[in-house]
């Protein structure tokens, strides 16, 4: 049965981990999937919730470890995952049509795929993406270097990541919700896959801090805090507003901090 290979495959990821971190993953929804009379839609949202909001932060570090082909398999299965969850939400979507083609691909007796076709099918390529996520974390939990990143990465979650970022700019008494909501855009940001370092992934969150449609900053955002003595400040927010803008009119880089610091000592409290 397709749901017990999974079951296996996600034991072998999560085993990986407990090896490499000493936890294992989020336990897999099994109970949800396990019905056979289970609409498509609510296995794709019971897939997606688990995949996206549970097991992200682990693929986030398998994934760039994985060959050419293990990158290409998980970079897929969330296009897939992504576009279904897209298309139950609003057909309208940009990518409806791929989404469409999908279920339109699958073998079924029936002039339309049934909820029980789609569902194996899904069922399918969840299995080939666990099991490649698994092979990368079974390597990298036999590699003491790589073990180590692991291990640093799992204390490095989206929302302490974000938490610090808001402290240093002052935003510290938000509630819980608005920190969740400040979270999950960090962690959709399109840019987000693509940073390499710690650093390229606090210019992101910095921007997300902001709650603004923005480009990171050229340079470290801690360290313009740092440099005009604003780390923890609410006035740190005001200042990174000032720097994006100086940075829209072409000052970037070594440039910024010349030009934000005339601009500042014109506009800031403490100079009126």
């Amino acid at each position: 049965m397709m749901l017990a290979r999974i079951v296996a495959a996600f034991e072998d990821l999560s085993r990986s981990k407990r090896m490499a971190v000493g936890t294992g993953c989020s336990a897999f929804p099994q109970s949800t999937l396990i019905s056979r009379s289970i609409s498509f839609s609510d296995a794709v949202t019971a897939i997606w919730t688990w995949y996206h909001e549970e097991l992200r932060h682990d693929l986030d570090f398998l994934t760039p470890r994985g060959d050419y082909q293990q990158r290409l398999t998980l970079k897929e299965f969330k296009r897939l995952l992504d576009d279904q969850r897209h298309l139950n939400q609003h057909a309208n979507f940009d990518r409806a049509s791929e989404a469409q083609a999908w279920q339109a691909a699958i073998v079924s007796n029936e002039v339309e795929p049934s909820d029980a076709a789609l569902v194996d099918a899904l069922l399918n390529e969840l299995h080939s993406a666990l099991n490649t996520a698994a092979e990368i974390a079974r390597k990298a939990s036999r590699s003491t270097t790589e073990a180590s990143a692991w291990r640093t990465h799992n204390a490095r979650t989206p929302e302490s990541e974000m938490r610090a970022v808001l402290a240093d700019i002052g935003r510290v008494n938000l509630q819980q919700r608005r920190v969740d909501t400040i979270v999950r855009r960090f962690e959709g940001h399109p840019k987000l896959r693509s940073a390499k370092t710690a650093q390229d992934r606090a210019r992101i969150a910095a921007v997300v801090a902001m709650e603004m449609n923005l480009d990171p900053l050229t340079l470290p955002y801690d360290e313009i805090l740092d440099e005009f003595g604003l780390i923890g400040d609410p006035l740190g927010f005001s200042l990174l507003l000032v720097a994006h803008g100086v940075e829209a009119a072409g000052n970037t880089g070594n440039h910024l901090i010349p030009v934000l610091r005339n601009a500042w000592q014109r506009i800031s409290p403490d100079s009126t």
